[in-house]
């Protein structure tokens, strides 16, 4: 078994990610702050790719949002309209999560191409989390293909993360949403 990696170091880093995150929210578009956190979390858990999906509760639909990758020539963010969204209901990394409401670890899940989000190759393992608002789960992260199992304090780290991610893009969006004379 992988030897656990220091979870208190990795905590430290990720609490100044978070601090990175609200230090965007006046110059940065919310896109950019996610594709930010993302790459952090993949970075942080030792990943090759990273994946943020939105859900669409009134239409049932899932939509990939960003993509962080190691690879630089793969990571990118996706400009609006340049996906579609399919229903939740069709298979994909996120049907766990979404199924539980709790974050999942695959440490030996068959290889599938992630839905919705070009053609990094297939993912081997990964860990998803959701992301909740008012009891329900509004996005989807999935970190995916560390060459070796995660851990389950990774996955609670990873949850910290996307919480707190999501706490800066609802600030972001009180923050756009006020006149320029009270910012």
């Amino acid at each position: 078994m992988q030897p656990m990696r220091d979870i208190n170091s990795l905590r430290k880093q990720a609490d100044r990610c978070l601090q990175e995150l609200l230090g965007m929210i006046d110059q940065s578009t919310a896109r950019e702050i996610q594709q930010h956190a993302l790459t952090d979390m993949v970075r942080l858990t030792g990943s090759t790719q990273g994946y943020l999906y939105t859900l669409n509760l009134t239409t049932g639909t899932i939509r990939c949002e960003n993509i962080a990758s190691t690879d630089p020539a793969s990571s990118l963010i996706l400009a609006d309209g340049a996906t579609t969204e399919v229903s939740v209901v069709q298979d994909g990394c996120w049907s766990a999560c979404l199924a539980t409401g709790q974050a999942v670890i695959h440490n030996t899940p068959p290889d599938c191409i992630p839905p919705l989000a070009g053609d990094l190759g297939p993912l081997r393992r990964d860990i998803t989390v959701p992301i909740r608002e008012r009891q329900k789960t509004v996005a989807v992260i999935d970190v995916a293909n560390r060459p070796t199992p995660y851990q389950a304090a990774e996955a609670e780290l990873l949850q910290e993360m996307a919480d707190g991610l999501w706490r800066v893009i609802v600030r972001k969006r009180l923050h756009d949403s006020m006149p320029d004379d009270v910012k």
